[in-house]
């Protein structure tokens, strides 16, 4: 569907909850916002593309078939993996807003299962490694609105650490993801980005794997890193960030996980 095309239609559809009579009509609107998903124009993309695939998919009325056909693509070269590493560009859209339906497809196999634990598993290693190699730290914008990615892709291990097909290895990746995107020291967040990565560690916590020791002992790796050289701008950077999210974790774990919330008592500055 040409662009302009897309835009009247779910422009109208929009005010209606995004009501269609058939599941094929569904599939195929799917099918066209999919082609659109990262347009820097944040109208389309956020307020009629994003706002639709979550209202599709919280009804459910998407055929089968359909999801395992987006969560594939999105995992492509020209979607999740497209220009990876890049510091600017309009690629971080692609990137993000193909994070966010995948966020939206976890969260309906959260309700209906369609995934194998192997699927799972396999966009778990892959976001991973993608998380830990973004460098495009944009939040928000006037003129593009919502890039976002470190927020967006903390919200998909969130939703990923709460599978049950997930092992303790498997949230270690989770860990291990989120600490490279707390500590580095290129940009200071500005955009709540520590509280969405906050929210994933609570999730892990909430599968009674890891005691609340060992996820002190995590908490630890982020007190030392980049400790060498404090007259660094990039060391003070980090900092800043470690401490920012020790601040939105401690408030989220303070009523559940006392032990976790008095160990961060300790650190915060």
């Amino acid at each position: 569907m040409k662009r302009q095309e897309l835009i009247r239609a779910l422009s109208k559809l929009k005010p209606t909850g995004y009501v269609l009579e058939s599941e094929q009509e569904y599939d195929e609107l799917a099918e066209a916002m999919f082609e659109w998903i990262g347009d820097p124009d944040p109208t389309l993309r956020d307020s009629l593309i994003y706002e639709g695939y979550v209202a599709i998919l919280e009804e459910h009325k998407m055929s089968m078939p359909m999801m395992k056909n987006l969560w594939k693509r999105c995992q492509d070269e020209n979607h999740l993996l497209l220009e990876q590493g890049s510091k600017t560009g309009d690629s971080v859209y692609v990137r993000s807003f193909c994070t966010l339906l995948l966020v939206c497809l976890v969260e309906t196999h959260l309700e209906e299962p369609f995934l194998q634990a192997k699927e799972i598993k396999e966009l778990l290693m892959l976001f991973c490694e993608c998380y830990e190699k973004e460098n495009n730290f944009l939040g928000y914008t006037e003129e593009k609105g919502w890039a976002h990615f470190v927020a967006h892709g903390a919200d998909l291990l969130d939703s990923l650490a709460k599978c049950k097909e997930l092992t303790k290895n498997d949230l270690e990746s989770i860990l291990k993801a989120i600490r490279t995107k707390i500590c580095q020291g290129q940009y200071v967040y500005i955009d709540n980005e520590p509280w969405r990565m906050g929210r994933s560690i609570v999730s892990i916590l909430n599968r009674n794997i890891f005691t609340e020791e060992e996820l002190n002992e995590w908490i630890h790796t982020l007190i030392t890193s980049n400790a060498s050289d404090e007259w660094n701008i990039e060391v003070f950077h980090a900092r800043m960030n470690e401490q920012n999210f020790m601040r939105a974790l401690y408030f989220m774990t303070q009523e559940k996980y006392k032990c976790v919330s008095a160990y961060l008592v300790g650190q915060i500055e």
